[in-house]
């Protein structure tokens, strides 16, 4: 979209009939959208969507998913300035602007928590890292049930990714199967999806979903954001489905997932993570991975003890362990799925670099770390009432540093 724009401006601007400055001022906004979205080290961002690998200008030498390209030339001509500094990124836009990009200056913009409401986008931000998840009513016809998927990074790796498209005719069971829930670090109920596929692009009763907290401790040790979907609300028992995400310190996070039916139902949260060396104990529920000696952990456990972990890399009979970057192409990814059953059920999954530990008791959560300690309560009338969040409260200690956030 912004490459089929640029060339459009730039035309009008080299033909004295340029388009407006409100047309300019929304690519802007929608440039730096995309900024605010990436992993800027990299030039990397989610996943997220049906991706069917439109390139419209290949005008660099950078990796098809390096967005630093597209956002600098955007940024060229809104600003005639750049967002990065000098590099394989500045050819796209020399190939639109001309030589001036070289000798441009570079703006300073951080990135930062973004909430985009209006399409419904979400970070929280670290220093090393960044947690995306979507949350929003359809106001156009949804590609994906993918509501409340989430995705991890961290020092330019995407832990926590999202599977991508792959094909949309592909035989089966490849035929546009990564749009379904179950790929998606998300719950599924009963074997739904959030949305029943009615067409090969066509999903319905499109949900609902809306960000009902958002806030951050005094401190700004503890962030947090929580939304919910009504998408299992359709269903005979209905179910709903609040998510929310803990910042906590610099590198780690807490996902809550509570899932609250009126009788007895299957659910299943699946953790799609980076292909890389791991360690995997299904009694306990961690997935330890191996970044070049730097170990991370992904811990699930729940108010219900009975739950079942399991975890795939490459499954030949289905898309499970499977990661799309690029329409056609599917690389190994490890799929991590825990499956329980109750009417009522509460998942806490803790990812973050080791060493850490947690524990769990009535209804309080530890979660200790190398020279710091978070404890978390959680709501205990926790239920379908609107007025009710998962979490009540998050403390934080780091020797002499203390901070709260409450709701």
């Amino acid at each position: 979209m912004l490459h089929d724009y640029l060339w459009a401006m730039r035309l009008g601007d080299m033909l004295g009939e340029s388009f407006t400055d409100e047309l300019k001022s929304r690519i802007e906004k929608a440039g730096e959208l995309l900024y605010q979205l990436m992993e800027c080290t990299s030039g990397q961002a989610p996943n997220y969507g049906h991706n069917d690998g439109s390139l419209i200008f290949p005008l660099t030498n950078c990796e098809y998913g390096d967005y630093r390209s597209v956002v600098q030339s955007v940024w060229y001509f809104i600003k005639g300035k750049r967002l990065f500094e000098p590099g394989p990124w500045d050819e796209e836009p020399f190939w639109f602007f001309g030589s001036g990009v070289l000798s441009a200056e570079v703006d300073v913009l951080k990135a930062t928590d973004l909430s985009a409401p209006q399409g419904g986008y979400y970070t929280l931000r670290t220093e090393d890292g960044f947690a995306f998840i979507r949350c929003s009513s359809f106001k156009d016809r949804p590609g994906q049930a993918d509501m409340l998927h989430a995705d991890i990074w961290w020092r330019g790796r995407n832990v926590a990714i999202d599977a991508g498209t792959y094909s949309y005719n592909a035989p089966k069971p490849w035929n546009n199967a990564l749009a379904r829930t179950s790929y998606h670090n998300t719950v599924s109920v009963d074997g739904h999806d959030q949305m029943d596929q009615s067409g090969r692009f066509i999903w319905l009763p499109w949900l609902s979903a809306r960000v009902e907290h958002s806030l951050k401790s005094d401190g700004s040790w503890l962030a947090y954001r929580e939304g919910k979907h009504d998408g299992y609300e359709r269903l005979r028992d209905p179910v709903l489905h609040r998510r929310g995400i803990l910042r906590i310190g610099p590198e780690h996070w807490l996902v809550l997932d509570s899932l609250a039916g009126g009788e007895v139902h299957d659910y299943r949260l699946h953790w799609l993570l980076a292909d890389v060396p791991y360690r995997f104990d299904d009694k306990e529920g961690i997935v330890t991975l191996d970044f070049e000696g730097t170990h991370y952990s992904v811990r699930v456990s729940g108010n219900n003890p009975e739950i079942e972990s399991s975890l795939v890399r490459v499954d030949a009979l289905s898309p499970r362990g499977w990661v799309s970057r690029h329409y056609y192409d599917r690389q190994p990814a490890l799929s991590m799925a825990t499956i329980t059953r109750s009417m009522r059920q509460n998942f806490y999954t803790v990812l973050g670099p080791e060493p850490f530990m947690t524990t769990m008791r009535d209804n309080k959560l530890s979660i200790d770390g190398k020279g710091w300690k978070c404890s978390v309560e959680l709501n205990s009338k926790n239920s379908t009432d609107e007025k009710n969040s998962i979490l009540a409260s998050a403390d934080f200690i780091k020797g002499a540093v203390a901070d709260r956030l409450s709701l």
